[in-house]
């Protein structure tokens, strides 16, 4: 497989990785905006952010990371199993 496709690949897993982080941040994010604008937002919500859902959502990340190499490896192993196909049958033409 050719460097440039491999780095397509691995950037749009890392993307995907980088959205994944930005949905679990935003919900923090949402909330400290609407608490600075005056709205009141219970310390039980800050609670359940701080104690159970960072807390998860970083045990998750190395899985989630480990799971988009594997798949990228499993794709550049097939691109790369076609592509040899194609190059034996194109030598084989000759």
């Amino acid at each position: 497989m050719r460097k440039v496709e491999r780095n397509r690949i691995l950037l749009t897993n890392e993307y995907k990785f980088g959205f994944y982080e930005l949905i679990i941040i935003f919900k923090t994010f949402i909330s400290g905006l609407l608490a600075l604008a005056g709205v009141d937002i219970s310390s039980d919500i800050y609670a359940w952010i701080v104690v159970i859902v960072l807390p998860i959502n970083s045990a998750l990340n190395p899985f989630i990371y480990t799971l988009s190499m594997v798949y990228k490896k499993k794709v550049s192993r097939k691109y790369d199993l076609i592509v040899h196909a194609l190059k034996l049958k194109w030598i084989h033409k000759l």
